[in-house]
């Protein structure tokens, strides 16, 4: 668990955070335009791929539960992901962040990656912590550079993401 002033992350359980995520982004489709799987039309779907995630072992998933001065309990309204790791090389990814509505945009989601970066930096002890979003994802790219990634170059037919389309990625690290 990573605790901040305006933010929690815990490990994803798909029990514990399903139905709170997915209430969050029922109905916001967009969510979901740069990711690789998505949009759900039924809970119960969504549900089965946070129970994927949760079990993933390449990679950790974290949900994001934003403080609310005025409530008592937290719910999630989001997840991300350390993915791509490289314990050898101390290097790794964040990625598969999907911020809800109510997340974008906001002090939580800035204190989202700035926790995961001192986890990876003080309590694994990586030296390097990637950001990579396809070529065309505008507010991604905005967002690495607002979260003081420093842009290092594209990788070209870096993956294929939904309905076969060739990925062109960005690359961004932080030190």
């Amino acid at each position: 668990m990573m605790d901040g002033q305006w933010v929690r992350l815990e490990p994803l359980a798909a029990a514990q955070h399903g139905h709170a995520i997915w209430l969050a982004v029922n109905g916001h489709d967009s969510v979901w335009t740069w990711l690789g799987d998505g949009p759900y039309q039924r809970e119960e779907d969504f549900l089965q791929s946070l129970r994927a995630k949760e079990i993933d072992i390449a990679s950790r998933f974290f949900a994001i539960l934003p403080k609310h001065p005025s409530e008592q309990a937290q719910s999630a309204a989001g997840y991300a992901s350390l993915m791509r790791i490289d314990a050898p090389n101390g290097v790794l990814e964040v990625g598969n962040i999907m911020f809800s509505p109510e997340l974008q945009r906001t002090r939580a989601a800035t204190e989202t990656v700035y926790l995961m970066a001192q986890y990876v930096f003080e309590e694994l002890g990586y030296r390097r912590y990637e950001w990579k979003c396809n070529s065309l994802n505008l507010p991604s790219r905005r967002a690495a550079e607002r979260f003081g990634f420093t842009f290092e170059g594209i990788f070209r037919q870096h993956m294929v993401i939904k309905k076969n389309q060739p990925r062109f990625s960005l690359v961004f690290h932080a030190r």
